[in-house]
């Protein structure tokens, strides 16, 4: 009964010129497993489109502090779609606190990049 009502609202869910290319599915499971393959998108154009903002973002006039906020904003979203390190361990993991490190340091690169000549005597 629950299979039945879970297929129903998933096929109701969806664009009427879709329903018909899954009408014939009756588990739910299969059928979410077919609509995951459909319509599965991996993150890798975001996650390119946004090193590449990164990577070319200049303070350009801004202040600093708008500057690191829009910086930082770009950089937490691509934290949120790169796959994160964890750990099996309970203990802190050494490889992950390293990736951590590594990364923050390129994000101060990042930073110091991007700063308008002005500030290119202070490092």
């Amino acid at each position: 009964m629950a299979n039945s009502l879970v297929v129903t609202w998933m096929i109701n869910s969806l664009e009427k010129d879709l329903q018909p290319s899954i009408a014939c599915i009756e588990n739910a499971r299969i059928l979410w497993e077919d609509l995951r393959q459909r319509f599965a998108q991996g993150n890798e154009t975001r996650i390119y489109q946004l090193k590449s903002e990164i990577y070319t973002y200049r303070q350009e006039g801004k202040l600093v502090a708008e500057y690191y906020g829009s910086l930082k904003g770009l950089w937490d979203e691509l934290d949120n779609l790169l796959e994160s390190m964890t750990c099996s361990c309970a203990c802190v993991c050494g490889a992950a606190h390293n990736r951590l490190g590594l990364r923050e340091r390129e994000k101060a690169h990042q930073f110091l990049m991007g700063l308008n000549l002005e500030f290119a005597t202070v490092f």
